[in-house]
């Protein structure tokens, strides 16, 4: 039986849909509409809500840099550890923690590293994530359990949120496309669900007792092609110190920390070699799935 955290989440609500059309056996474990309760600002009550599982699926937790650091903190690294101390507990055979790729910085490191070999990151959502791999690897190691670690890139679907669906709203109304700055690697929602489900799925068949996955479409995305896929059709830009002082403005009448709307345009990151994984591909681009007219997940 299958226990998901996060189930009323973004990727949750989707790995639920599609592993209860497998027929999976799934138990939620969370606040609101949940088949167990788990609270993951606190620390109790978890071993009670993870009895019977034989896997653990673990998407809760705060996103993005939105939230105070200690709520970071307390969720995403301690509430986490404290998770898996309970299937510990309980004898869950694996565990599998939805981290993210930024913990790898953009050049010079193996995607798959371990988190301990990786720079301290500089953001407290991050930070919290690079911390709980560590800890995560250090308490399963000589256990019985598997550690499965997927750290994705940038999350999109037809259903987008965030700064996806922030950027769609400026694509659609600007008379400039944007500036070819900034890299990422993505990957689609339903090419995430697949991979967690087939890791849930097949248990002791992992190749090391811990596994780090860096999960992308293998594409390199700009500002540009991002803007360009929802919906921008301008193809005349600005300099890029209009775009720099744009940024500023957005910052102060949003008020934003300073620099928080460029950064967001001109980030980099991972974007190595597109990972090879045994029995999963993905099947999607952000041009691909948006233009898919059948609904298709």
């Amino acid at each position: 039986m299958i226990g998901v955290t996060g189930a009323s989440g973004y990727v949750g609500r989707a790995l639920l849909e599609a592993l209860s059309a497998r027929d999976y056996k799934v138990v939620t474990l969370g606040r609101a509409d949940a088949m167990r309760r788990l609270d993951l600002m606190t620390t109790s009550g978890y071993r009670t809500a993870l009895e019977g599982l034989s896997t653990v699926i673990h998407c809760g937790g705060l996103a993005h840099d939105e939230a105070a650091p200690e709520d970071y903190d307390k969720v995403n690294y301690k509430a986490t550890m404290a998770l898996a101390d309970a299937a510990l507990s309980v004898g869950v055979k694996r565990f599998i923690f939805l981290s993210t790729l930024n913990i790898v910085p953009p050049e010079g490191y193996e995607v798959d590293a371990a988190a301990s070999s990786l720079l301290r990151p500089d953001t407290p959502y991050v930070l919290s994530k690079w911390m709980a791999e560590q800890s995560l690897e250090q308490l399963l190691r000589h256990s019985a359990c598997e550690l499965a670690i997927c750290r994705p890139g940038l999350i999109y679907d037809q259903e987008l949120t965030g700064n996806l669906a922030t950027l769609a709203i400026m694509a659609s109304r600007l008379p400039l496309a944007l500036p070819s700055i900034g890299v990422r690697a993505m990957i689609s929602r339903p090419d995430l669900v697949s991979l967690l489900i087939l890791l849930a799925t097949q248990v002791g068949k992992l190749d090391r007792k811990t596994e780090r996955f860096a999960v992308t479409d293998g594409e390199r995305y700009s500002s540009r092609r991002i803007a360009s896929a929802l919906g921008c059709r301008a193809s005349v830009t600005a300099p890029v110190s209009l775009w720099r002082l744009a940024s500023f403005c957005r910052d102060v009448v949003g008020r934003k920390p300073a620099g928080a709307t460029w950064r967001s345009l001109s980030l980099g990151g991972w974007t190595g070699v597109k990972p090879r994984l045994s029995g999963w591909r993905s099947e999607w681009t952000l041009e691909t799935l948006l233009a898919d007219k059948t609904g298709t997940r």
